[in-house]
C-alpha cells in the first residue's frame, strides 16, 4: 500500500530518514518553497497568493471569499501566526481552520480556510459545487521551485494538465512533458481550475504528490469539502452552477399588513432550484442576523424579533413604523430581497386588556378566574410592593401582583398566561378578591 507525507513542517532528517527506508512514493508538497513544474510565469488568476506563517511554512492558498482564503491543512499550524501574500502586501489571519478529519499519512480532508481580518480588495475566485470530469482540462497555479533541486521560488506560475482519475474525495493528474504541467513542493494549497457550466471555477485544493516531481499530483475535491467550507464562512463564492433562477422568497406569518405588538416570531420560506446559501434579515436596515444553509433545515424558519425600544411609551395611538427587508443568496450568487413596512403597538402597561404575554411591557398577561378577560401584570417582591390595592403573591418560584381587574369590572383572577414566564402549573388557580377594606387571596386546587 502507498502511503502519502503531507505533513508540510517535515524536517529534512526526517525525509531523509522515510526515503532511505524507501517510502519514496508519495510526498508533501507544503513549506518547502517550490512550484508548478513545466509552468509559465503568470500574471492571471489574481485570488492567487501565498501562505506563509511565523514557524517558517510557506504555501500556496486562493482568496475564495472577501475575507476568506482557502488553503491546505497540512499547511497550517495551530501555534503559528499566519499572513496571504498578495499584490504585495502581507494580510494578517484573524483566524485558522483545519479541517476536524483531516489525516495524514493517508490523506483526507486536506481542507483548511483562512479567516482575514482585513479584506485584500481583490475579486475572490469561486469554488466548484460539482466535480470536473474524467479527461477534461484543468489549470494548475502556484508559487515557488520549478523542480525537486529547487530554483524560482515565490513566483506564480500556471500550467495545464487533465483530470486522469476522480476518487471519493481525491482527484489525480499525471505528467510535465510538452503543454503539460504538475505540481511541486510549495503548492500545497493551491488551486486546481476547471470550466464547469461555463464558468472557471477552483475544483481541487493541491495536496500531496507521489514519486518526484511533474510524475502525479493529487488534489483534494473541493466539491466534497464544500459543506464544511460554508460552515466556516459566509462570504465565500460558489461557481458552476447551471443556474438561472433567482431564489424564492416570502413572509408567511403574522399578517404583516395588520398592527403588531413589540415582539413576535416573523416565519418566513425560503427555496432555490440548486440551493440557498442564507437569508438574512434587515430591520430598518439593521442585520437582524443570517439563516446559514445548514441552519434553514424546515420550512417555514422565524426570526424572533423585539421592534419596541421604548417600553415607556403609552399613547395608544402612537404607532411606530419599521422597514423589514429579507435578503434570499443562493449558491449561485443570485439574489432576491422582499420588502414590507409595518406598524408597531406601543406596548401595554400594568392593568391593560391584553391576549398575550408578548403585548405586555412586562411580559405577563394573566386571565380573570370569572372574566373572560386577560390584563397586563408584573412581577413584585415584598419589599417592592405592587400598585396600592394589588396583593403581590408567591407562586413559589417567584413573586407577582395579582391580575387587577379592569375598569368597570368586578372580582378578578391570577391564572397561568399563555405563555408563563413563572413557572406556574396548569393547576395552580390564585384567586383574588377585592372588598372595601382589604384584599384576601384564596388558593383553589
Amino acid at each position: 500500500m502507498k502511503q502519502h507525507f503531507p505533513r508540510a513542517l517535515m524536517g529534512a532528517a526526517l525525509l531523509n530518514m522515510l526515503l532511505a527506508c524507501g517510502i519514496d512514493d508519495a510526498r508533501d508538497l507544503g513549506m518547502r518553497g517550490s512550484s508548478i513544474v513545466n509552468g509559465e510565469r503568470h500574471e492571471g488568476h489574481p485570488a492567487v497568493g501565498g501562505l506563509q506563517h511565523s514557524l517558517g511554512g510557506s504555501c500556496t492558498a486562493t482568496l475564495i471569499g472577501g475575507k476568506t482564503v482557502l488553503t491546505a491543512a497540512h499547511c497550517t499550524h495551530p501555534a503559528a501566526q499566519h499572513y496571504f501574500l498578495l499584490l504585495n502586501q502581507r494580510w494578517a489571519a484573524k483566524r485558522v481552520i483545519a479541517h476536524p478529519r483531516y489525516t495524514s499519512p493517508n490523506v483526507e480532508n486536506d481542507f483548511a480556510v483562512v479567516l482575514l481580518r482585513e479584506a485584500p480588495g481583490v475579486e475572490p475566485a469561486a469554488i466548484a459545487a460539482f466535480p470536473p470530469e474524467v479527461n477534461q482540462e484543468l489549470t494548475l497555479v502556484g508559487l515557488g521551485t520549478t523542480s525537486d533541486e529547487g530554483g524560482g521560488s515565490g513566483v506564480k506560475r500556471v500550467a495545464t494538465n487533465a483530470v486522469a482519475e476522480l476518487s471519493e474525495m481525491v482527484l489525480t493528474y499525471y505528467g510535465a512533458e510538452g503543454d503539460t504541467g504538475n505540481v511541486c513542493y510549495g503548492d500545497s494549497g493551491g488551486p486546481s481550475f476547471a470550466m464547469i457550466n461555463g464558468q472557471e471555477v477552483q475544483v481541487g485544493v493541491h495536496s500531496y504528490i507521489q514519486g518526484a516531481c511533474g510524475l502525479q499530483g493529487n488534489d483534494m475535491r473541493v466539491d466534497v469539502g464544500l459543506a464544511w467550507i460554508l460552515e466556516q464562512a459566509d462570504d465565500v463564492h460558489v461557481g458552476g452552477y447551471p443556474d438561472h433562477q433567482a431564489p424564492e422568497l416570502s413572509f408567511i406569518s403574522p399578517d404583516l399588513t395588520q398592527p403588531l405588538y413589540p415582539n413576535f416570531e416573523l416565519s418566513m420560506e425560503a427555496s432555490d432550484d440548486i440551493g440557498l446559501k442564507h437569508v438574512e434579515l434587515f430591520v430598518d436596515e439593521v442585520s437582524q442576523g443570517k439563516m446559514t444553509q445548514s441552519q434553514i433545515t424546515g420550512v417555514p424558519f422565524s426570526f424572533t424579533l423585539k421592534l419596541d425600544a421604548d417600553p415607556t411609551e403609552t399613547a395608544a395611538d402612537s404607532l411606530r413604523k419599521y422597514s423589514l427587508r429579507a435578503v434570499a443568496t443562493d449558491l449561485a450568487g443570485k439574489i432576491t430581497e422582499v420588502h414590507e413596512v409595518i406598524n408597531i403597538f406601543p406596548y401595554k402597561t400594568f392593568g391593560e386588556l391584553c391576549e398575550q404575554a408578548s403585548e405586555c411591557s412586562t411580559g405577563i398577561c394573566q386571565a380573570h378566574s370569572t372574566l373572560s378577560t386577560s390584563t397586563c401584570t408584573q412581577r413584585c417582591r415584598p419589599e417592592t410592593p405592587c400598585p396600592e390595592g394589588i396583593a403581590c403573591i408567591s407562586t413559589g418560584t417567584d413573586y407577582v401582583c395579582a391580575a387587577p381587574a379592569p375598569l368597570g369590572e368586578g372580582g378578578c383572577r391570577l391564572a397561568q398566561s399563555d405563555s408563563p414566564p413563572l413557572g406556574l402549573t396548569p393547576w395552580l388557580l390564585l384567586v383574588l378578591l377585592v372588598s372595601r377594606r382589604r384584599p384576601r387571596v384564596l388558593i383553589q386546587r
